[in-house]
């Protein structure tokens, strides 16, 4: 549905409350129960660009690195899995991380 297009276009917070009414079929109509629902357990991934991206922006604030390699030697752009709040991809931080 629209709704869910919508909620999937915003991420994060909209996802939550669209979970939390997808258990509400006291509070909104079954074509939204149903619709709503797969939030439980299918929400898509983010573009591996877009976290590399926030990765680097939030990293290089603290630690003063620029370059995406700077953080990662091997990262995998696939996820394990991906949730309302958050996505886990494989990596292995680099040497010169730890310095």
């Amino acid at each position: 549905t629209e709704g869910l297009d919508v909620i999937l276009e915003m991420r994060g917070l909209f996802i939550k409350i669209g979970q939390v009414l997808s258990s509400r079929p006291d509070f909104i109509p079954k074509q939204f129960i149903d619709s709503f629902g797969s939030l439980q357990d299918d929400v898509p991934p983010w573009n591996s660009k877009e976290i590399k991206q926030l990765v680097v922006d939030s990293l290089t604030l603290h630690h003063g690195l620029d370059e995406f390699e700077d953080i990662f030697c091997d990262f995998e752009d696939d996820p394990v899995g991906s949730a309302s709040i958050g996505q886990v991809h494989r990596a292995t931080l680099a040497a010169n991380f730890y310095k």
